[in-house]
């Protein structure tokens, strides 16, 4: 894979329930208002743990024009997840923003990104959205999809854990830093592309 192949990302996509689209500075009121509604409950999420107040519009704004920009460049993937018609009067509620990044084109592999609107949790919507963004992954040609979760976030862990084809591999020690600075232990999770064959045998002799 290169990065040219990003070019054939779609800039939306439905499933039975959702919308994922690219988001842009149009967004900066859903934007606000889910990020205001959810941040209490992002504990472990670095942009967050660093703000000293709420966003505000223009900020939110300007987020979703950066994310529009990313996409387009193809240094990361972003998808808005809104609830569709299906949904009633909650039809254009937010359920989230997913991300696409860290692409190591050699493997070829992607890590996986998401938070959810704390409103619509415990109805499987972050689920559905994001097998939705891993199918996209693999359309694309990446055999791998992985996420990391912090291995204090039983939440993320249990969220992890529920995602169908994603198996948590192991635990990767002193990792990272979390929003304090403290070294972190820090879960794998990955699916890969249905299909794959694994190499089992040894190489070839030289």
């Amino acid at each position: 894979m290169k990065l040219a192949d990003l070019a054939a990302a779609p800039d939306q996509r439905r499933t039975a329930r959702l919308l994922l689209r690219v988001p842009g500075p149009a967004d900066g009121a859903l934007l606000m208002d889910s990020f205001n509604a959810s941040l209490p409950a992002y504990r472990f999420i670095h942009w967050a743990q660093r703000r000293s107040g709420p966003f505000t519009l223009q900020e939110a704004a300007d987020l979703g024009g950066r994310l529009l920009g990313y996409h387009r460049s193809g240094s990361s993937l972003h998808y808005l997840v809104l609830r569709t018609a299906e949904a009633g009067a909650e039809a254009g509620a937010v359920v989230g923003l997913i991300d696409l990044h860290s692409f190591d084109f050699e493997a070829p592999r992607v890590e996986l990104g998401y938070v959810g609107d704390v409103r619509q949790a415990g109805r499987g919507l972050m689920r559905e959205a994001v097998m939705a963004a891993t199918e996209i992954a693999f359309e694309l040609g990446f055999i791998r999809v992985q996420a990391l979760s912090d291995a204090r976030n039983t939440r993320a862990l249990h969220f992890a854990e529920s995602l169908p084809g994603f198996r948590r591999e192991g635990e990767l020690r002193g990792y990272e830093p979390d929003p304090w600075g403290a070294p972190t232990t820090q879960v794998m999770f990955a699916a890969l592309r249905p299909g794959l064959v694994l190499a089992t045998e040894p190489p070839p002799a030289p």
